[in-house]
């Protein structure tokens, strides 16, 4: 039996990642999303807390750590707990997520190629509707000369090599509350109509750094006290959106674009492998105070492809034709349309680096197959990712 299924998931896998691309475009469900008598469509908050684990959140389960104001969001909006990316390196990613594409598809499967310049993506199809548009990006592995800037009016990343040489790319970063501080500048100026902006932070990305008198008490260390300072940082922006009365009347989405290894399957950071350990990322969605009652959890799988289609079917917007992720509104007006739908994720790095193999997988329901040189399967619900339920000692496809 467990040889038919082996199969089974190899022939998914071949003619899944084909399929993926001609029919995962989503249906404009026509649901009625904010208020009908809304006028005014509202402003859009997207923030990506780089290489951040959900179950490192307090909201997701984890115990270690306290993350008062991320849980504070999650406990107004919804918090979707199977949420899966297509690829555990920054700029891959996020080209993934904004334009609600596949790597293989966008061209960006490695940190340092551009995006090309006929993309569509998220800010470009706001921006066509009359929004302003800005970001604020924590890592130069997202500047502007890699092509994620296109439909934004400012974007806001001012990263000096010159005043870095030598240092790996890949490190440079700047503080959150820097990042934070250059949106709330922009916001004030600009909050008198709808806005979108995408906030990024790299702190939980090593190196870790923290600002002189910052470091978070309590005994913690490394990554956990890292995201302390994040949510820190984050608490001060709720509240100056809701000093500025803002907060309420907004969509904040919160999500990463990939998680860190942290030591499990002898990788301590991520871009090798393509585990749930870097690959599971956070999504909440805080709503507007005039949206109808949304239920506080998700638990159907779901990809970063599904973000940007979700947050324009809210705002009522049509969808892009070259989008492939589909709109989570109809899982959470209870129908639940997904249960099978194929999740692609892949990573190239160690194959142009190295010279080591690429990795492909693909998950469908609670499974999910990865092609390596020893193809694995995994049961995530009975061992969450961690112990695979078959091995193959075949180094090649038959």
């Amino acid at each position: 039996m467990m040889g038919k299924l082996f199969s089974t998931f190899k022939a998914v896998f071949i003619l899944g990642t084909l399929v993926v691309i001609l029919s995962r475009i989503a249906g404009f469900l026509g649901h009625t999303a904010f208020g009908a008598g809304t006028r005014t469509p509202p402003s859009v908050i997207l923030i990506s807390v780089d290489t951040l684990r959900p179950d490192h959140l307090s909201c997701y389960g984890y115990r270690r750590a306290s993350t008062p104001h991320i849980d504070a969001i999650a406990r107004e909006g919804t918090i979707f707990t199977q949420v899966s990316s297509q690829v555990p390196l920054t700029l891959p990613s996020h080209v993934s997520m904004l334009t609600s594409t596949y790597p293989f598809a966008n061209g960006v499967q490695d940190n340092a190629v551009r995006l090309g310049p006929e993309a569509v993506t998220l800010a470009t199809v706001l921006k066509s509707r009359g929004y302003h548009t800005a970001a604020f990006v924590g890592g130069f592995v997202l500047d502007r000369r890699f092509g994620l800037n296109r439909g934004f009016d400012e974007y806001d990343s001012p990263f000096d090599l010159h005043r870095q040489q030598g240092k790996d790319p890949g490190d440079i970063k700047r503080l959150g509350e820097d990042v934070t501080n250059s949106a709330e500048k922009w916001v004030t100026e600009n909050s008198g109509s709808p806005f979108f902006v995408f906030l990024h932070l790299y702190d939980l990305h090593t190196p870790y750094e923290f600002p002189k008198g910052k470091r978070p008490l309590g005994g913690a260390s490394g990554y956990d006290a890292e995201l302390r300072y994040v949510d820190d940082v984050l608490g001060h922006f709720w509240d100056f959106l809701q000093q500025r009365q803002l907060l309420s009347k907004m969509l904040v989405v919160f999500v990463s674009d990939h998680g860190e290894s942290l030591g499990e399957h002898g990788e301590s950071t991520h871009g090798y492998f393509i585990y749930q350990s870097t690959l599971h990322v956070p999504l909440i969605f805080h709503w507007p105070a005039q949206t109808a009652a949304f239920p506080p959890q998700i638990e159907e799988p779901a990809s970063l492809l599904d973000v940007a289609p979700t947050i324009l079917q809210y705002l009522r917007l049509q969808e892009p034709a070259q989008f492939q992720g589909r709109s989570l509104l109809g899982s959470l007006h209870g129908h639940t349309t997904s249960a099978n739908e194929e999740i692609y994720s892949e990573s190239l790095y160690a194959h142009r680096h190295f010279g080591a193999s690429s990795l492909r997988g693909l998950q469908v329901g609670a499974y999910k197959y990865i092609e390596a040189p020893k193809p694995e399967l995994y049961d995530l619900e009975r061992t969450r990712g961690k112990v695979p339920i078959y091995t193959t000692p075949s180094t090649r496809w038959p």
